[in-house]
């Protein structure tokens, strides 16, 4: 698939549809007033995609660090 960083191998295509998911579950349960973590191997997997693209370097709440990444403003659990 043609992508701006050139062939986007299916995996990596995979897990950018996993953050999307994620990332927007995220914004739709702060929209209700409720809030939305995924499970631990979810987290790990999207950590160790950003870190291998962007040189991305996640502190102690991975989850918070990598919606801060996207641009947003976590509130924590």
């Amino acid at each position: 698939m043609g992508h701006q960083r050139g062939p986007v191998p299916v995996g990596l295509q995979v897990i950018w549809g996993l953050s999307e998911l994620t990332v927007h579950h995220d914004d739709l349960a702060d929209a209700t007033g409720t809030s939305y973590r995924p499970g631990d191997p979810v987290v790990a997997a999207l950590v160790a995609m950003k870190e291998a693209t962007d040189g991305f370097d996640a502190g102690e709440d991975l989850w918070l660090d990598y919606l801060r990444s996207t641009g947003r403003t976590p509130k924590p659990a």
